[in-house]
């Protein structure tokens, strides 16, 4: 186990470099196997790994806690449900002597839809085409931090990227609200308005780390952001309804002499 994320109050996502997949365990249920590698209820398998790929790392992140509401006096901008809630998924491979990732992004009411089906029908282990394809989205090369992991909370996922010119940095909110998508690409058609925002709802292609060429559908908006700096940008987090930038300055250098 590399990591978890609840999925629900009772129920935990793990993620293992074993396949690699995600693998559901609930702690309500009472178990003799020490490890919950060995109790889970079910497992969402990932493609096939290429014959000279191999997995090196992977993560997963969730922000807020399923059990999380909104404080009712503050009235916040934007709120979400649990089912919006959004799983990203890193994982780092090796070819050769290239590290490289994908990212994975999955809703919760992908998981949860299938969880229900799986536990009905007896099934225990989802292959890669019976959920992702359609379910979840998946990205080549987003280097979002190690360190400064709050880089997605409810629907929402953003990363910077290398500076476009001295001291403008791009920085890209993603969005995967479902009703949201709809509504923001219909009023965009009918304003015939020109925006910074990208409303992607074609399929993704991810080739060589994979045996096979894969395709993932899920809508999302991206809206970029030119933030201008002085100093670098290392990382960039996010909240309900904020951007946190971490910046790193060498403006200083302080020298401290032995007494």
């Amino acid at each position: 186990m590399r990591s978890f994320s609840f999925l629900t109050e009772s129920r935990v996502l793990l993620a293992t470099i074993l396949g690699p997949r995600l693998l559901v365990v609930d702690f309500n249920e009472p178990s003799d196997e020490e490890s919950p590698m060995h109790r889970y209820i079910c497992s969402f398998n990932f493609p096939n790994m290429n014959i000279w790929t191999s997995p090196l790392h992977i993560t997963i992140r969730s922000d807020p806690a399923p059990s999380w509401t909104p404080n009712p006096q503050l009235q916040a901008l934007f709120s979400h449900e649990n089912n919006d809630r959004l799983f990203v998924v890193t994982l780092w491979t090796s070819d050769g002597l290239v590290v490289k990732n994908v990212v994975l992004f999955i809703p919760a009411s992908t998981l949860l839809t299938h969880l229900s089906h799986a536990n009905a029908v007896g099934t225990d282990d989802l292959l890669w085409e019976a959920w992702g394809p359609e379910g979840t989205r998946m990205l080549p090369s987003l280097n979002h931090s190690n360190v400064w992991v709050c880089y997605v909370y409810g629907s929402k996922f953003v990363v910077s990227r290398p500076p476009v010119q001295a001291g403008v940095y791009p920085v890209d909110v993603y969005d995967f609200h479902q009703l949201s998508f709809r509504r923001s690409f219909q009023q965009t058609v009918e304003s015939s308005a020109r925006t910074n925002t990208e409303f992607v709802a074609g399929g993704t292609r991810i080739s060589n780390t994979f045996r096979k060429e894969i395709r993932t559908c899920l809508p999302y908006r991206k809206r970029t952001i030119y933030l201008n700096n002085r100093s670098e940008i290392e990382s960039v987090m996010c909240n309900e309804d904020n951007l946190i930038f971490v910046s790193v300055s060498f403006s200083f250098l302080f020298i401290l002499a032995p007494k």
